[in-house]
């Protein structure tokens, strides 16, 4: 299936727009979030509405609000969130460019780490949509981030996530077949792309956000989702385990 199919027509559409608006207005951006990783051809648990963008500032998010509100998008009592007409909604991040490793100060008085979101606005690539493309993070970047999400924030929505991206990860590729298996003697085809993802993030990501999602991982270790408790748990553990083996080559 069309990666793109998957999404309604209005969710096609506003992408589209926000590419071309930001381009007017030379403004670096990712799609990040489940849009992004369905657009990669990843399938989800779940469905999803809602865009998320990571979007590169010079000081703060006024600068986008001033951008959105001209082109018919309003503000919302969430102030990194706007809403079009339609009813669909636009959670935008601030990423400023001269604050690498900060972290990311929110309107509403909360702040996140940028773990993985410069480096999702620096690699971005480029997913054709049918009037257009937009701007996406890596799916391994996405990886990444959901991981370190997933430890932040209660919603099973980041974990769900972050483990269909390790378990179909270059499924339909062949890196897979190319790796040394005895080189990598704890690493079998089921999760050789949880850690070819995990090499690829350690190639993207800057040292500060390696270090951050590491932390991240390390503590999903303990998470009980991944225990015998849970279906899925035992397997979910071992993608985990390979994503970091590709994140740190010397664990």
């Amino acid at each position: 299936m069309d990666p793109v199919s998957r999404l309604e027509r209005r969710v096609e559409k506003r992408l589209a727009h926000l590419d071309a608006l930001f381009g007017r207005a030379r403004q670096r951006y990712a799609l990040i979030g489940a849009t992004a990783i369905l657009l990669q051809g990843i399938a989800l648990p779940r469905t999803t509405r809602d865009l998320d963008l990571a979007v590169s500032v010079e000081h703060n998010l006024d600068e986008v609000r001033t951008l959105l509100e001209a082109h018919g998008l309003r503000s919302t009592t969430t102030r990194h969130r706007f809403a079009a007409k339609d009813g669909l909604e636009i959670d935008v991040l601030p990423i400023r460019k001269a604050s690498r490793g900060a972290r990311i100060e929110l309107p509403d008085g909360e702040s996140i780490s940028p773990a993985g979101l410069t480096e999702a606005i620096e690699s971005a690539v480029r997913v054709p949509l049918p009037n257009g493309s937009v701007s996406v993070a890596p799916l391994s970047v996405l990886a990444a981030i959901k991981l370190y999400v997933a430890t932040i924030r209660s919603d099973e929505r980041d974990f769900g996530d972050a483990f269909a991206v390790l378990t179909q990860y270059e499924s339909a590729g062949t890196r897979q077949f190319e790796i040394d298996y005895d080189a990598q003697s704890n690493l079998i085809l089921e999760t050789a792309g949880a850690w070819l993802a995990g090499r690829d993030a350690h190639g993207i990501l800057h040292h500060h956000s390696r270090a951050a999602v590491a932390g991240a991982v390390e503590m999903l270790f303990r998470d009980v989702r991944l225990s015998n408790r849970f279906a899925g748990g035992p397997e979910n553990r071992a993608l985990l385990a390979a994503f970091r083996a590709g994140l740190d080559p010397a664990t």
